[in-house]
């Protein structure tokens, strides 16, 4: 396992300052894609988004997040957040 204890080196405390910044900024978007898939599925159940559509910008906007639901549940998204 990795210790980020501090050493008498300056360059490993920088280098171990920055794995820390990254491993915190992982975590954060680890979080933040648990979140999305989270409220992908609570909107998979919600029949009022999933209705029969009537006209074409409905059925564009359905489309649209049919989409979109299906990229966040596969994880197919770019991480650049």
């Amino acid at each position: 396992m990795l210790s980020l204890k501090p050493k008498n080196n300056p360059g490993e405390d920088s280098y171990r300052s920055l794995l820390f910044s990254y491993k915190k900024e992982i975590e954060a978007k680890e979080k933040l894609i648990q979140e999305m898939k989270k409220t992908a599925s609570q909107q998979a159940e919600d029949e009022g988004l999933w209705f029969n559509s009537t006209t074409a910008p409905e059925a564009y906007l359905q489309q649209e997040l049919r989409r979109l639901h299906a990229i966040i549940e596969k994880g197919e998204f770019k991480n650049e957040m």
